[in-house]
């Protein structure tokens, strides 16, 4: 059985369990300590307009996605800033019944559009588009390491 639940602060040890068994994996392969990760994941949980879920398959945590809502002009947007499926049930569907229903979760919050970032180098892109999200050829992700 699927289950979507709303995300709170009382979720943190399993969603940082989850999190770290993902991306410690390729192709992301990233190398965290727990306790960055916990406030990580802490600063995407406890934000004032949350939009942020768990999906459950059978009573086990198969997926996080973490949001918060901002004000545009063309409406309310959900900015998704993590969204993981648990590795050894991706490539089977349920990253798309998630998707699915937060989109829904968004309607029903009369949220306009989704979105989100991710690298084109690695699977989730394709993901991405495979589920109707479009790259904005106006925008683009910049960085400075200023260490």
């Amino acid at each position: 059985m699927i289950e979507i639940k709303e995300i709170t602060s009382d979720d943190i040890e399993q969603i940082l369990e989850l999190f770290l068994s993902v991306f410690s994996l390729p192709p992301w392969n990233e190398n965290w300590d727990r306790e960055t990760a916990r406030n990580y994941l802490l600063d995407q949980i406890e934000v004032k307009r949350p939009f942020s879920y768990s999906l459950y398959q059978d009573d086990s945590l198969v997926g996080v996605a973490l949001g918060y809502v901002r004000y545009w002009y063309k409406g309310p947007e959900a900015v998704v800033g993590e969204f993981f499926i648990k590795s050894d049930v991706q490539h089977e569907g349920l990253g798309t019944t998630f998707m699915n229903a937060l989109k829904k979760k968004a309607k029903e919050n009369f949220i306009s559009s989704i979105v989100l970032q991710t690298q084109k180098s690695n699977y989730a892109y394709d993901f991405y588009i495979k589920n109707g999200f479009i790259e904005d050829n106006n925008s683009v992700f910049l960085f400075n390491d200023i260490s």
